[in-house]
């Protein structure tokens, strides 16, 4: 909680804040060192960054690379771009803007704030949470009309099988 405090009254956040507020959105208890957390991430949730993200975690933040960096590790989906430019900042601070998770007038090379990345990470949270439930509605749903499918399918061949039989008795 002390990181927390710490970060939001940083002026300047950093990549290595990035991954450290994407470690603990996951749920690493570990210590703050980027190396593990990095490691944690691939190991229990398959993400991965850059390959030259140590050689960065020093780096000041920009917009567009924490639009990147949480919007890929929280699973956003729904981002055709990205998808095709897979390692763009400016498709990713696009797609950010058009969702309302930063201000229209952010710019890619625009350096973040420790508040304003945690207030970035909350609403990219939020928003995957809401994605994650509504594919479990719509998972729902499709196991319903695949259990109404089936009966359909038992009943029909029911049918077939009496109408077989009564041909077989004439």
């Amino acid at each position: 909680m002390e990181y927390y405090r710490e970060l939001a009254r940083n002026p300047q956040a950093t990549v290595g804040d990035a991954v450290h507020v994407v470690a603990r959105s996951k749920g690493y208890t570990g210590p703050t060192d980027v190396s593990a957390e990095l490691s944690w991430l691939n190991e229990e949730h398959g993400i991965r960054f850059r390959r030259d993200i140590l050689r960065q975690q020093r780096q000041l933040l920009t917009k567009g690379n924490a639009a990147h960096m949480l919007m890929n590790a929280l699973g956003i989906k729904g981002w055709v771009m990205q998808r095709i430019f897979k390692g763009s900042q400016r498709y990713a601070l696009r797609e950010a803007v058009y969702l309302k998770l930063l201000p229209a007038d952010s710019t890619v090379h625009q350096r973040i704030s420790g508040s304003e990345l945690l207030g970035f990470l909350a609403r990219v949270a939020e928003l995957a949470e809401g994605q994650l439930e509504g594919a479990q509605a719509e998972l729902t749903t499709l196991r319903a009309e695949n259990a109404t499918l089936k009966a359909e399918r038992d009943e029909i061949s029911a049918l077939l099988t009496t109408a077989k039989a009564g041909d077989k008795v004439r």
